[in-house]
């Protein structure tokens, strides 16, 4: 390491950081457009019999090849992406144009305007959308937890691509804007790549509620890239050379994210095994739908709303310590988005979220975790502890090990913006500052000398 610190200074491993980040982020909003999640359904005898009449009905003859492959298969599968989105409303946009031409025009020509009406509802796009709504209804009547869960997918369809965008032109900008300053210049376009991960604890929720989601191919590829991003900075911060002091604080840092890294894997595969969510909906879902529809009919009834205010906040706690991944990893890598190298809430969330759940199932309000589950959530408390023990000795150790490293140094190594400079370099710097200091403030001088001269030789 320390020969490729001298082969690699700090600035030119700060530069390499900043171009293949920035390199990152740009294919990254290239990748965003594809596919972000698929919905698909296998279709019992009965339900394919509807389904292909309802094609027929609605489509005619034009359906056939639809019902056909439907017929085959037995199963149907729909990709979704924004530009899927956008073809859908595109073929609904037609059909609407149709609609009001036939309004305006069917009188003369008829026939001419249902014919287009019904090329138009035929269309490949407007059969997709039509599938896809059926396949997010159908999701809903199996489970309502998968439903909503679908509803978050799609709306990640849109947000990914419009995050990632915006990360670009932050980029950009951070780029053109700090060439003369390449560690504030990475802190920039680290905060953009920051803005990407922290989209994907989303994706572990739903992945925490329905463990079966099929996500795309653009999912797994951009999350494939962070990784890169994540590991490559990760490598550039320990390449670096450091200061005898602001080595241990590095070492300390990044040994305290190992741990909450190896915490939050422990807590998230287990948590998914848990079926925690699934326990919150059958403990409080059904009642909670029976008591809004006393409500809305007026019965004169006492409800209880302490097991639904616990299951929303438990949701909430689980979702904040999903979370800390973002603050965890980018940490780690040193590319932190914030200033601080601190996640006190992020300790204090996880404890909670460890507690909770025991809390609820002691106060006998209908939630419980199966035996089977048990050991898998027990495994998540572990991990959840883990990650409030490495906050705990990043908030502590440094101030025993390391106390003259000051908050900005610590700020720099952080966010990546460190660069260690020479102090012999700095002294030569200074040296030859100090001439060109000393000849500007002499130059006022020399030039106002002449003009004394003048004043003397007039009286």
């Amino acid at each position: 390491m320390k020969d490729l610190s001298s082969v690699l200074p700090a600035k030119k491993i700060t530069l390499i950081q900043t171009v293949v980040c920035f390199a990152l982020i740009l294919v990254i909003c290239f990748m965003s457009f594809g596919t972000i999640f698929s919905l698909s359904y296998d279709f019992d005898a009965d339900m394919l019999d509807m389904i292909c009449e309802a094609f027929y009905e609605i489509f005619g003859d034009e359906a056939n090849d639809v019902i056909e492959t439907i017929r085959e298969n037995e199963h149907v599968q729909i990709d979704v992406s924004l530009p899927f989105l956008m073809d859908s409303a595109s073929s609904i946009t037609d059909i609407v144009d149709a609609i009001a031409n036939a309004a305006e025009g069917g009188a003369t020509d008829p026939e001419t305007a249902i014919g287009d009406i019904a090329d138009k509802l035929a269309s490949p796009d407007f059969v997709n959308f039509v599938i896809f709504i059926i396949l997010l209804v159908m999701s809903f009547t199996s489970n309502a937890l998968v439903g909503f869960c679908n509803l978050l997918l799609l709306i990640m369809v849109i947000a990914v691509p419009l995050t990632a965008i915006i990360s670009a032109i932050r980029a950009v900008f951070g780029l053109l804007l700090n060439l003369k300053d390449i560690g504030n210049a990475f802190h920039k376009i680290s905060r953009a790549f920051f803005s990407i991960i922290s989209i994907f604890p989303l994706v572990f929720l739903v992945m925490i509620v329905v463990p079966k989601v099929q996500l795309g191919g653009a999912t797994y590829g951009i999350i494939a890239l962070c990784a890169v991003g994540i590991l490559l900075n990760l490598v550039a911060s320990r390449l670096k050379h450091y200061e005898s002091e602001d080595f241990k604080y590095i070492n300390i840092l990044q040994l305290s994210m190992l741990g909450g890294l190896v915490g939050y894997v422990l807590y998230l595969f287990n948590i998914m095994k848990s079926e925690i969510i699934n326990a919150v909906y059958s403990a409080v879902g059904a009642d909670a739908l029976d008591q809004a529809g006393d409500l809305i009919s007026g019965a004169e009834k006492e409800f209880d709303f302490l097991p639904l205010i616990l299951s929303f906040v438990l949701i909430i706690l689980i979702f904040a310590a999903v979370d800390n991944l973002t603050k965890i990893i980018t940490r780690f890598a040193c590319m932190g988005k914030s200033h601080s190298d601190l996640n006190i809430r992020g300790a204090v969330t996880s404890l909670l979220t460890a507690i909770l759940p025991f809390v609820m199932m002691a106060l006998d309000i209908g939630f419980e975790i199966g035996e089977e589950q048990m050991p898998a959530f027990i495994i998540s408390v572990v991990g959840l502890a883990i990650m409030a023990a490495a906050e705990i000795v990043l908030a502590v150790l440094p101030q025993q090990i390391c106390p003259t490293v000051t908050a900005v140094r610590r700020q720099e190594i952080v966010t990546g913006a460190y660069i260690y400079v020479d102090p012999a370099e700095a002294a030569a710097a200074e040296a030859a500052a100090v001439p060109a200091a000393a000849a500007e403030e002499a130059a006022p001088v020399v030039e106002e000398a002449p003009a004394e001269e003048e004043v003397s030789a007039a009286e």
